[in-house]
């Protein structure tokens, strides 16, 4: 069942960088990592899972530390029907629910789920 159309995809970023006051600029990863995988149906039902991985980052420009590096897992089914005039979409971010840092002492979201949809004419 899983014959209809499945694809892979990855994505690598490496950032050198470098702030005015010396060093990194904050917050931004040396190295980050995406790859995951989609399913297709012929129904207009899609699914994709996906990894993110971010690396050491620097957490403030005064050189206050690093943030550590992180990792998330994300859902995402969208399905299609009348034509693909309607556009119907469900996600689940970070499902495993790992504690991470946007900026020193200020958490990421935790597992969040988002719902949408989309009327083409």
């Amino acid at each position: 069942w899983l014959t209809h159309g499945v694809g892979l995809f990855a994505q690598a970023a490496f950032t050198e960088s470098d702030a005015s006051s010396g060093g990194d600029v904050p917050l931004v990863p040396k190295e980050a990592f995406t790859a995951g995988g989609t399913w297709i149906h012929p129904s207009s039902l899609q699914v994709t899972l996906s990894t993110n991985l971010a690396w050491e980052r620097e957490s403030d420009a005064a050189g206050g530390g690093d943030l550590k590096d992180f990792a998330t897992v994300d859902l995402n089914v969208g399905y299609e029907p009348f034509r693909r005039h309607l556009a119907l979409q469900f996600s689940l971010l970070n499902i495993l629910d790992r504690d991470n840092e946007l900026a020193a002492g200020i958490p990421a979201p935790s597992r969040t789920a988002l719902v949408g949809a989309k009327i083409r004419f």
